[in-house]
């Protein structure tokens, strides 16, 4: 219990709590920029061709349709969690879906999130939408995840803990 009365307990409690305000406050653009896409999953954006296809990872697969056009990026599509994963899960605790913008180096320079599930059932289809600004030095994008399941055991029954973790983003920071 904090004592209310010492005036240097009281600067700590708040002092501790602007620190947590002020940590939570990153924003997404920034998660990971300056990271790099080593495997050869991305997509050089064209600025007059729309593309569509799949994003395929151990763990999902992103089925999406990037439409540029001036100075923006419409991106849609839906997420599927594989098959494996389908059968030996409870539920999706939480998982964050992102769309990285990456320059002729594949290096990140911006960061959207593009879609953010908490307690979802995993046969459920995942769907995103969204208009974007295209950064200035964005030449390609690559996709990413980063979540945690609630598996079964072999009887049905809920694994105590915290569950699985799923991700795959980029690395190797300059």
């Amino acid at each position: 219990m904090i004592n209310f009365y010492n005036r240097s307990n009281v600067n700590r409690f708040f002092l501790f709590l602007l620190l947590l305000l002020l940590g939570g406050c990153q924003s997404v653009s920034s998660y990971y920029r300056g990271d790099k896409i080593e495997k050869d999953r991305y997509l050089v954006l064209d600025e007059k061709v729309s593309q569509k296809g799949q994003w395929k990872a151990f763990d999902l697969t992103i089925a999406y349709q990037l439409q540029p056009f001036n100075d923006r990026l419409k991106v849609s599509g839906s997420v599927q969690l594989s098959d494996y994963l389908m059968m030996s899960i409870r539920r999706i605790e939480n998982l964050d879906v992102y769309l990285f913008f990456l320059d002729r180096e594949k290096w990140v320079v911006e960061t959207v999130q593009i879609a953010k599930v908490f307690s979802e059932y995993p046969e459920q289809v995942i769907s995103f939408k969204q208009e974007l600004p295209l950064p200035e030095q964005a030449w390609a994008v690559s996709f990413g995840y980063r979540g945690q399941v609630q598996e079964d055991d072999e009887d049905g029954f809920i694994f105590g803990g915290a569950g699985r973790i799923l991700d795959d983003l980029p690395t190797m920071s300059r």
